[in-house]
């Protein structure tokens, strides 16, 4: 998949999923290529609104995922 049909994948469900289900949905999109230089590239392309800092900030990919873990 091109960086554009990804982009265009995000966009259009920019208003359905929650950052979550988006990190899990770029995941997909970059078959289970995801890191936080991934991460942090396709959502400031995606989403320009979100100042880069906070895409920054938000920590390393296991911090918006579950980690891997279940929760209880």
């Amino acid at each position: 998949m091109s960086k554009d049909e990804i982009l265009k994948a995000l966009s259009a469900e920019q208003e359905q999923l929650t950052p979550v289900e988006m990190a899990n949905l770029l995941d997909r999109l970059t078959e289970g290529g995801l890191a936080q230089d991934t991460l942090n590239f396709y959502f400031k392309q995606a989403f320009p609104s979100i100042p880069l800092r906070t895409i920054i900030e938000s920590g390393a990919w296991s911090r918006v995922s579950d980690g891997g873990h279940e929760r209880r």
